[in-house]
């Protein structure tokens, strides 16, 4: 059986494709208009969100660690997934304009 440092390994390594989805947005001409818009959403948000998570685990006792990053994968499956969702549905509606997200799609 795997020791927890291996899973926690494991689990960033495969979190490093959906850094990289993330960070192409920040540099895609037609989202960079989007990011001006919403700064608070892409920009102020994401650096909080960051520096909170990193802080609560810096202060959480050892013995706590498991529940924290029990936490923090639940969170991760649920953010990856809807963000992957989002992705499909942005790129359905590129590549096809005469077609309206459905909103399924949408939420």
């Amino acid at each position: 059986m795997p020791n927890i440092e291996t899973v926690k390994q494991t689990l960033f390594f495969l979190a490093n494709a959906h850094i990289a989805i993330t960070a192409y947005l920040y540099v895609d001409k037609k989202f960079i208009t989007i990011i001006k818009n919403n700064k608070k959403r892409y920009i102020f948000a994401p650096i909080a969100i960051v520096l909170l998570s990193g802080f609560s685990f810096a202060i959480i006792p050892n013995n706590y660690s498991f529940f924290w990053l029990a936490v923090y994968f639940v969170w991760q499956n649920w953010h990856f997934g809807r963000q992957n969702y989002g992705l499909y549905a942005l790129i359905t509606a590129g590549e096809t304009p005469n077609q309206k997200i459905t909103s399924v799609e949408r939420f």
